[in-house]
């Protein structure tokens, strides 16, 4: 046992009562999609796909949204120009989730 093992059983030592039911149900509701990921491997590696063109679109959107309200002058249509190819690559990997997960 190394010296984070004991932090960690430290830290699950004085987590609150509250936190305690809470944190189990994450705990059992990741290893319900481990189990999931298992047993339908084809299908978890679309949703893979699919997830990571929304996570490239949501951060290419998140992008413009900043260079548009922080940004000034050239330095604004820099933000737009960076921000629109991640939003379009990031619409196209969600619709197309074969190469969302080759992407991924």
């Amino acid at each position: 046992m190394s010296v984070s093992d004991t932090g960690e059983f430290r830290a699950l030592a004085h987590l609150r009562q509250d936190h305690r039911r809470s944190a189990l149900a994450v705990g059992v509701g990741m290893m319900g999609l481990a189990a999931a990921a298992a047993a339908f491997p084809a299908e978890t590696t679309l949703a893979v796909g699919a997830a990571s063109g929304w996570l490239l679109w949501l951060a290419g959107a998140l992008m413009f949204g900043v260079a548009l309200v922080l940004f000034n002058g050239r330095l604004r249509l820099l933000g737009v120009a960076a921000a629109l190819p991640a939003v379009t690559l990031g619409v196209y990997l969600t619709l197309n989730p074969t190469l969302g997960a080759l992407a991924a």
